[in-house]
């Protein structure tokens, strides 16, 4: 069954393919990956999360999160994304909530647009304003270097620092103000 599902998408490799949780066999025939997991399987032994699938496919495929809408905290979920590399993804209705009872869908609640609309264009904003700086370069170096600060290197010698912190994170040539996202050059 791969070595058909591999046919048909190299029959269909003119088209800009995106596919939600891909098998591994399908990653080389596609542009845009949704639903990425966005964070280990929290394990108690584990200590840090490594975002290994966003190293391997950054600069080649497009990473789209799974729905915010039922993010807890959309200000760490925010900061996560962008520290994996990853664009937001909302899953929106024009109807409200309510309406959709009773049908195959009401395990949607809160995505009415006119909810949504706002947090949409701030979450994107933010994200947009720093993932632009690093779009099509590959994720060469991910490291913790102080508790909840985390920094990412990409091929084109951005650095990208995310402070998951209540306070500034200082260095001599960079301050990144708290809950916050900052790009650099790797060597200023």
């Amino acid at each position: 069954m791969i070595e058909e599902v591999i046919l048909e998408l190299e029959a269909l490799s003119a088209y800009h393919l995106g596919l939600a949780r891909p098998s591994a066999y399908a990653l080389p025939y596609i542009d845009r990956y949704f639903q990425m997991y966005h964070q280990s399987n929290m394990y108690a032994y584990m200590t840090d999360s490594i975002p290994f699938v966003s190293m391997v496919l950054a600069g080649h495929v497009e990473l789209f999160s799974s729905h915010l809408n039922y993010a807890s905290n959309l200000d760490i979920m925010t900061l996560k994304l962008i520290e994996y590399g990853m664009r937001p993804s909302f899953i929106i209705t024009a109807a409200e909530g309510h309406e959709l009872r009773y049908t195959h869908y009401e395990y949607l609640f809160t995505t009415e647009y006119a909810l949504w609309k706002d947090q949409m264009i701030e979450t994107s904003s933010k994200i947009d304003h720093i993932l632009s700086a690093v779009s099509g370069a590959h994720m060469i170096a991910h490291r913790y270097v102080e508790e909840g600060v985390v920094e990412v290197i990409y091929s084109n010698g951005k650095l990208v620092t995310i402070n998951y912190n209540r306070t500034p994170y200082t260095t001599v040539n960079l301050l990144v103000e708290p809950m916050s996202a900052r790009v650099s050059e790797v060597n200023p």
